[in-house]
């Protein structure tokens, strides 16, 4: 809980409220994305996960690229890991300091 209070206030910092928005998405089954973002029609989903997530896709996240195909989603844990390509979704593991400059990188379409 702690590391996803962390994220989601480096989130509303980064983010500016008139332009992006910032929501959640969860399944009847229980499948969820922590953070989505929408940019401009484009779309950023957001993990946190606490620990090492290892360089792993859940189910959770493999649903989500699957019905929005955003073009990223950030896994942010406790250690980096190196990209994966999902379809058509880039996957990146960062470290939450890493969040900042990514989405300011993200926002002005140069990732």
């Amino acid at each position: 809980m702690l590391m996803e209070n962390l994220v989601f206030t480096e989130l509303s910092k980064s983010l500016n409220p008139l332009l992006d928005s910032i929501r959640f998405w969860r399944t009847k089954s229980g499948a969820e994305v922590d953070f989505v973002i929408e940019h401009q029609g484009r779309r950023l989903a957001v993990e946190v996960k606490a620990g090492d997530p290892r360089g792993k896709i859940s189910r959770s996240q493999r649903s989500f690229i699957d019905a929005y195909g955003p073009e990223e989603l950030l896994v942010v844990g406790d250690e980096r890991s190196p990209s994966r390509r999902v379809d058509s979704t880039e996957v990146r593991f960062i470290e939450p300091v890493d969040l900042a400059p990514t989405l300011r990188a993200w926002r002005h379409g140069s990732t």
